[in-house]
């Protein structure tokens, strides 16, 4: 047998590190305003302008975003993440649980993407209970229990007011406020649901 020339330390079982990686990311929430948002990012990184030939890198329909790449349509759904590589190149999609254990979010951007969630879940727990209502009644929802269920959930809250919030107040304007002293609880979006709903279109165009 002829005698192995390859170093000892070449044949022995080491431990490595892998080096860092930094890269670009946004989360996609599923909402108009978000996906715009990634659109025109990914769109700007790839060099795509809407007077090119070629499809576009990434379309979003129906909450649901389709990133080409040479390996094939990838899809991203609500909450996954859609990393850009250190080249600008390509991008990927990725399970927000699987992108939590490999990169570490600055501190600001992690609290904004936790508010972010809280809201869409309060959202999306206020649709839910007025579709289990509507299909247990088959009937129209009592327009009071949608505003008792959007209070519990958390998308209005209760203000006492004893004078109009300003020109247009609707309380006013239904004569909430004609004798004086007269309390009236006003109903609102907190902050964070104001902008998300601004973002749906109505059915008489956008909501103020």
């Amino acid at each position: 047998m002829t005698p192995s020339t390859t170093p000892a330390a070449a044949l022995a079982t080491i431990t490595v590190t892998r080096k860092p990686v930094q890269c670009e990311a946004m989360q996609f929430l599923a909402t108009y305003d978000n996906a715009e948002r990634i659109l025109s990012w990914m769109n700007a990184k790839a060099g795509w302008t809407r007077d090119m030939l070629t499809d576009p890198p990434v379309t979003y329909y129906y909450g649901q975003l389709t990133i080409r790449s040479d390996r094939g349509d990838l899809h991203a759904v609500m909450g996954d993440w859609v990393i850009c590589t250190e080249s600008g190149a390509t991008f990927q999609p990725i399970p927000d649980a699987m992108f939590r254990s490999l990169y570490d979010i600055p501190e600001d951007a992690a609290k904004a993407v936790a508010a972010g969630r809280d809201t869409l879940t309060k959202l999306a727990t206020f649709g839910a209970r007025c579709l289990i209502e509507s299909r247990r009644e088959l009937a129209d929802l009592d327009g009071g229990w949608m505003q008792d269920t959007a209070v519990k959930c958390g998308v209005l809250i209760e203000h006492v007011m004893t004078t109009p919030c300003g020109p247009s107040c609707r309380c006013a304007t239904d004569g909430a406020f004609e004798a004086d002293g007269d309390a009236f609880v006003c109903y609102r979006y907190p902050d964070s649901v104001r902008e998300l709903v601004r973002e749906i279109p109505a059915s008489g165009g956008r909501t103020a």
